[in-house]
């Protein structure tokens, strides 16, 4: 995957559409960075248009949303944000890409990217596991066992923290991996 350019394409990641409230989801997120973790110095969030991260972080951490230092970045086109100089060598921050999966073509080369800033990576995903389900607002539905085929393929099957919330009855399992797991793809 390539940098974002600065005019060029469309942040796409509507990680709050459909009305759902992903404040369970966030608040999840964020207990982890007050009880159990070392805290990072800022969280890059990937997700377009959500606030719930942002308010629940604890006041030590820096807030830093991809969109507002790359507001170009379509996920799709293979780009992803390029960090900002003020952070681009701070390696104790941690990518986090809530509600953003669902929303990519191609699920595998976009977390085989992210793990190319070697840092932790929290990211969620809600699988689609019934015939019934309306998958109209997502750009693809995978199933649990094809989610975590994804995951094992891509060597990020150990993860140090994992949740499962429920979201308007639609579950979303929520992960955080440490880079000391992986290789960053190396091409």
């Amino acid at each position: 995957m390539r940098a974002c350019p600065k005019d060029e394409a469309s942040l796409v990641a509507p990680a709050c559409t459909g009305g759902a409230s992903t404040l369970s989801r966030s608040s999840t997120v964020a207990n982890w960075f007050y009880l159990y973790l070392q805290k990072p110095s800022f969280v890059l969030d990937l997700a377009f248009g959500c606030r719930g991260l942002r308010s629940a972080l604890p006041s030590s951490i820096r807030y830093v949303a991809a969109h507002e230092f790359t507001p170009t970045c379509n996920y799709n086109e293979g780009l992803i944000p390029k960090l900002s100089n003020s952070i681009s060598k701070d390696m104790s921050g941690v990518i986090v890409a809530m509600g953003v999966l669902e929303q990519v073509c191609d699920v595998p080369s976009f977390l085989e990217a992210l793990k190319t800033y070697y840092r932790p990576l929290v990211v969620s995903y809600a699988p689609v596991d019934t015939k019934d389900a309306d998958v109209s607002n997502r750009k693809n539905a995978l199933t649990t066992s094809q989610w975590r085929a994804v995951l094992n393929n891509l060597n990020l099957n150990k993860p140090s923290h994992q949740a499962r919330v429920d979201l308007n009855g639609i579950p979303n399992l929520v992960y955080w991996f440490e880079p000391s797991d992986w290789t960053p793809f190396a091409g």
